[in-house]
């Protein structure tokens, strides 16, 4: 077949996707085959021919000619998908005998995408003022130790800001209260709840946001703070499971790629490191704990639509093995909606996590975690 054929045949990609892709009432646009985009509540769909010969995805970033979209969606060589297009329009009367002979690719049936839990409206009345008055407090002289300990985890000020972290501090007088309105015990924001009061503790504050919702507050004491009664790691009571740097990581309309780490640290160490060298293709989240895994439809925008996902946990026998089964799920979901299975990724032996990688060899970090995700466009 000489370059004059495939030109011709290129512009019949209309005419494939009006057979075999379910269509919208937008012109030129289609549910995507590949990521489902054009199947949630919101009914918009991504995939699009953008010229008489070429598609694209904004939403997973699947793109090309009728070649390579018969390649993918038949599981076809680049040959084979040369002959089924010719067999298909090379002549005007092929057309028809060989639709009854096509295998039919079946309509992606619509699917319901759950949204994460939210916490109570109360509960985020309740929180939301003290997250954000803790962003300020953290560059304040009652921030110095909290700033100090980031500093030496490599984590710098521009993070600090980008990442909305904060600090409640350990005040032994009402003059957090007096001062700003805030006490470490607030009202509770649970209806009907018999406990009068729930705990605001200490220490530097992480918040997670989705969709622009506060989700999930997260607390970490700094070294002189922690007692034996005190856990090193806490969230404040009614937060939900959610992602760490999800709204930033998000992907609905850009080829990105996901990491997953271990912890808030780790996912920060990362995105300073290596989504700023990247333009943030590559984005870091977590869900703060190894034992967190998200039901596939709710986190399905951090699962499935990425370009590519790796998951790497803490480099030790519960982190590996919480990283095959976080891997494992979200292949599942990846596979099931046509995508490209998720890896796993650790650090170097000699270090238990990213942060640790970060503050001992901060020049390489970009190099290997860029290795797992080849291809990428260096800012």
């Amino acid at each position: 077949m000489n370059d004059y054929d495939k030109n011709e045949l290129k512009k019949h990609l209309q005419d494939y996707c009006d057979t075999f892709l379910e269509g919208t009432q937008k012109q030129n646009f289609y549910i995507c085959p590949f990521c489902g985009s054009g199947t949630g509540n919101h009914k918009t769909a991504a995939f699009h021919l953008f010229t008489e010969t070429q598609f694209k995805c904004h939403s997973c970033g699947k793109s090309g000619d009728i070649f390579n979209l018969i390649m993918e969606i038949e599981h076809l060589t680049f040959t084979q998908a040369l002959d089924r297009a010719r067999e298909l329009y090379g002549s005007p009367d092929s057309v028809k005998p060989m639709l009854s002979r096509m295998v039919t690719i079946p309509k992606r049936e619509t699917i319901i995408r759950l949204e994460p839990e939210k916490p109570t409206d109360e509960w985020q009345l309740s929180i939301l003022p003290i997250v954000r008055r803790a962003q300020n407090v953290i560059f304040e002289d009652a921030g110095k130790k909290a700033r100090e300990y980031l500093h030496s985890r490599g984590i710098d000020d521009q993070s600090i800001r980008d990442n909305k972290v904060g600090y409640i501090p350990m005040v032994r007088t009402n003059d957090w209260n007096v001062q700003y309105g805030y006490s470490y015990n607030i009202p509770t924001p649970f209806p009907g709840d018999d406990r009068k009061h729930i705990a605001i503790p200490c220490g530097i504050t992480f918040p997670y946001y989705m969709g622009g919702k506060l989700y999930k507050v997260e607390h970490r004491r700094l070294p002189d703070q922690i007692t034996p009664d005190a856990d090193k790691i806490t969230q404040v009571r009614g937060s939900k499971p959610a992602l760490f740097n999800a709204d930033a990581a998000a992907c609905d309309d850009c080829r990105r790629d996901i990491l997953f780490t271990g912890g808030v640290i780790d996912a920060i160490s990362i995105n300073q490191t290596v989504g700023r060298w990247c333009n943030n293709e590559i984005m870091a989240v977590t869900f703060g704990s190894e034992n967190i895994q998200g039901d596939a439809d709710e986190f399905y925008r951090w699962y499935v639509m990425p370009y590519r996902v790796v998951v790497g946990l803490d480099n030790d026998d519960a982190g590996r093995a919480a990283a095959k089964k976080l891997t494992e799920q979200i292949t599942r979901a990846r596979i099931d909606a046509g995508r490209t299975a998720a890896k796993m990724a650790f650090p170097p032996e000699q270090y238990k996590d990213w942060n640790e990688f970060l503050t001992n060899d901060e020049r390489s970090v970009f190099n290997y975690v860029s290795d797992f995700f080849p291809e990428i466009e260096i800012k």
